[in-house]
């Protein structure tokens, strides 16, 4: 994970994943782009990820909704 040094803001991702479509692993990139404020947070508008260097997926996020408290089950310990 790396940020940019101008801004700080979370900018690319690289890791190794296995690629379902080509039934091997390869170099997978994902960038974020297009910061903006939020609700008092900076979020990204565009995301792209590249495996080997070629594009594999684009998204541009046109709407966010963010809830004001989750279900409380979602955070218990499920062996309880």
């Amino acid at each position: 994970m790396s940020g940019s040094k101008k801004t700080g803001l979370h900018a690319k991702t690289q890791t190794r994943v296995f690629d379902e479509f080509a039934k091997k692993e390869v170099d997978q990139a994902t960038l974020f782009e297009g910061y903006r404020d939020v609700d008092g947070m900076k979020v990204f508008e565009r995301m792209t990820i590249k495996r080997d260097g070629e594009a594999f997926l684009e998204e541009t996020i046109t709407s966010r909704r963010y809830l004001e408290k989750g279900d409380e089950k979602l955070f218990s310990d499920p062996r309880k």
